[in-house]
Order: structure tokens, then C-alpha cells, then sequence
């Protein structure tokens, strides 16, 4: 009688412990994802920055 009850506890709260797993890993991966858009945004600021300097080179050597 006790592996039944073990079994019905766990089904009970299997799907409660997936879930609170599930919700971690979605708040770690929006985490990831705003630092990777940072990331971005500073990487797009320096190539732009970059190409601006490389244009202003090359009209003053033309």
C-alpha cells in the first residue's frame, strides 16, 4: 500500500516541480537574452562608429 501512495504523491507533484522548473528556465533565458540584446546594441553602436571613421578616412585620402 505505500509504493501506491509513494506513486500518487509523486504524480501529484511531478508536474508541480516541472513546473517550477519550467518557470526558472524561462526567466534565465529572457535574462540571457536582454544582456545578448545589450551586447548587441553596443556592438552595432561600435561597427557604426567604426564605418563613419573609415568613410571620413577615405574621403580625405580620395
Amino acid at each position: 500500500m505505500s509504493g501506491f501512495t509513494l506513486f500518487v504523491v509523486l504524480n501529484a507533484l511531478l508536474p508541480f516541480f516541472a513546473g517550477i522548473f519550467a518557470v526558472y528556465f524561462f526567466v534565465n533565458v529572457m535574462r540571457f537574452m536582454k544582456e545578448k540584446i545589450e551586447l548587441d546594441k553596443q556592438r552595432i553602436e561600435q561597427t557604426n562608429l567604426f564605418l563613419e571613421l573609415y568613410k571620413s578616412n577615405n574621403d580625405i585620402n580620395s
